[in-house]
């Protein structure tokens, strides 16, 4: 006879993942005679000025420029949670349009505004917008940013054990010479072996 057992265990869940695909909507173009070539710098705050209590940020990704458009899409920003904001998804992030120029100019920034993952995401399911505001007038319009896919997950372990237990009876023939130990023991005899397979399976949630 043969019985078979199943036990499941989940490891350590592991970093969640995270994918950021935004863009932007009637950017300002402050180029009189040129055209604008907007990119997206996404930047974490990590802590506030010793003196005067101001948040700080660092810069965490910056997707490449899009040429000759008010209206951008960015690459996919394929990263996790643990490098952008540091593990916390409604940790403070600053993002930030800039105008790309060639040569030594100095980039011009066009816009910006503040969130978390956790507000990215909820934008990014309902078709929203963050407003912009201009780097020189706060209540100039400087367009929008629009969340078109912003969703995190986290990477779980599972492993299965399956137990293959085998037992062996025998029972009692009249003449058989038996010992005391196998009369006490209820005339029953038992062996088992146990094989692991152990499978791993990879879960998103």
């Amino acid at each position: 006879a043969a019985l078979h057992v199943e036990a499941q265990e989940q490891s350590g869940g592991g970093d969640a993942k995270l994918t950021i695909t935004l863009g932007a909507t009637n950017l300002p173009n402050k180029n009189r005679f040129g055209h604008v070539y907007p990119y997206l710098a996404i930047e974490a705050q990590v802590g506030t000025e010793a003196h005067t209590d101001a948040p700080l940020f660092e810069r965490s990704r910056r997707t490449q420029h899009v040429p000759k458009t008010t209206e951008p899409v960015w690459e996919t920003i394929h990263t996790t949670v643990a490098d952008l904001v540091h593990g916390d998804i409604n940790r403070r992030l600053r993002l930030r349009v800039f105008d790309y120029y060639l040569g030594n100019n100095e980039d011009e920034l066009l816009g910006y505004c503040y969130t978390n993952i956790h507000e990215l995401e909820s934008l990014s399911r309902s078709k929203s917008f963050l407003h912009l505001k201009d780097p020189e007038d706060e209540e100039k319009p400087a367009g929008k940013i629009q969340c078109l896919d912003v969703r995190h997950w986290i990477l779980s372990v599972y492993s299965t054990w399956t137990y293959t237990l085998h037992v062996e009876v025998f029972s009692r023939v009249p003449g058989d010479a038996l010992s005391v130990a196998d009369t006490a023991a209820g005339r029953r005899r038992a062996s088992m072996q146990m094989d692991v397979d152990k499978i791993v399976h990879h879960h998103k949630q």
